[in-house]
């Protein structure tokens, strides 16, 4: 299958995790996607991330296919997850599950923030730039940031075909990503995207997680 990140919005407006917070797990009913406005990161600028880092971080993974809830799929990506939101930032990961292709655009359309495709035909990042493109959309999207995994058999084509000038006239903004040329099943992708941004969230904190080729 063909990896796709997409951005989601639920539909009741996100508050960012308190002391007692309790992860929410996976949704099965699809919540609404986001594309962000292209403006937003020049108008906003270093205030901006730094206002939305003392609120804390949003990212929706939106994957086709049935939940996972208590599978060893789950537990790997709750364990990064459940890291992510005890860091500073904060960065609470939330995955949505849609039944169909046709569920999951009616879901996309909805939504107000960046929009990360996975496609084996998207752009090639290391982690590195991995970490400025995911920070860089949230900070363009207002804290928030939806990724898209396909199904079995892949992503719509809807999703692939991407229209710059179309998508700059609506005024948001929806990249491919490749994770590799690698054909992963749709819930091992989610593992390793989840495990990308927490190394995303080390890279910006400057630990020794992350152990790159020296520059």
């Amino acid at each position: 299958m063909a990896l796709g990140l997409r951005a989601s919005t639920p539909s009741a407006p996100w508050r960012p995790p308190t002391a007692g917070f309790q992860p929410r797990g996976i949704r099965k009913q699809g919540a609404s996607c986001s594309s962000f406005v292209l403006g937003a990161w020049a108008v906003v600028g270093r205030f901006a991330l730094g206002s939305a880092a003392c609120r804390g971080f949003k990212v929706f993974v939106h994957m086709v296919g049935k939940s996972s809830a208590g599978g060893w799929e789950d537990a790997a990506a709750e364990n990064y997850a459940k890291r992510l939101r005890g860091r500073t930032p904060a960065v609470e990961v939330e995955t949505v599950c849609h039944k169909s292709d046709g569920q999951l655009m009616r879901a996309l359309g909805k939504v107000q923030h960046p929009l990360l495709v996975l496609d084996e035909r998207g752009a090639f990042v290391n982690s590195e730039e991995f970490t400025d493109l995911l920070f860089d959309s949230l900070q363009a999207g207002g804290a928030r940031l939806g990724f898209v995994i396909g199904g079995a058999d892949g992503l719509p084509d809807e999703l692939r075909q991407v229209q710059k000038a179309q998508l700059k006239k609506e005024g948001r903004m929806r990249q491919l990503l490749s994770l590799g040329r690698l054909t992963l099943p749709h819930r091992l992708a989610r593992v390793v995207l989840v495990e990308q941004i927490y190394r995303a969230q080390e890279i910006r904190r400057g630990s020794s997680y992350h152990r790159g080729e020296p520059k």
